[in-house]
Formats: structure tokens, C-alpha cells, sequence
């Protein structure tokens, strides 16, 4: 298992760090290399020089500010 932390941007712009693992196999079936290798995607995606925090938000939090900010441009017959 690879475990990495990865910048997440938050609904109101807060910036928070969270915790990812990723099953790479089993211990039985890898090696300390290999499983260095199946990991790099992951770090190599994060250590990059021009990485920036995603977009990070939950269905409701989501749906809130879509129903506030989208919804309210549609005509009434459209909603």
C-alpha cells in the first residue's frame, strides 16, 4: 500500500491536506522495487514543480452552491 498526502481547495477557498493511500498488490507478489515502481504515477503527480491543490467539495456542499449560483439562471420552467 502507498500512502501519500495530497492539497485539496476546499468550498470557501481553504486549502487542507489530506490523507490518500493506494493498494499497489500484494506483499506476497511484490518486491520493495516493484512496488516503488507502481507507486511513482502517484508521487510523481504530487512532487511535480507546477503542482496545484484540486478542487475539493461534497455532494451537498455542491449542490447547495450549484442550486444557489446555476439554478437561478434557468427559467422557472426550466427548474
Amino acid at each position: 500500500m502507498g500512502r501519500y498526502r495530497e492539497d485539496v481547495i476546499e468550498l470557501g477557498g481553504n486549502v487542507r491536506r489530506v490523507k490518500r493511500s493506494v493498494i499497489l498488490g500484494k506483499v506476497c507478489e511484490l518486491t520493495r522495487r516493484e512496488a516503488t515502481r507502481r507507486f511513482e504515477p502517484y508521487q510523481s503527480r504530487v512532487n511535480v514543480v507546477g503542482y496545484r491543490p484540486e478542487r475539493f467539495a461534497k455532494l451537498g456542499d455542491f449542490s447547495e452552491l450549484w442550486e444557489r449560483e446555476v439554478l437561478q439562471q434557468h427559467k422557472p420552467s426550466s427548474i
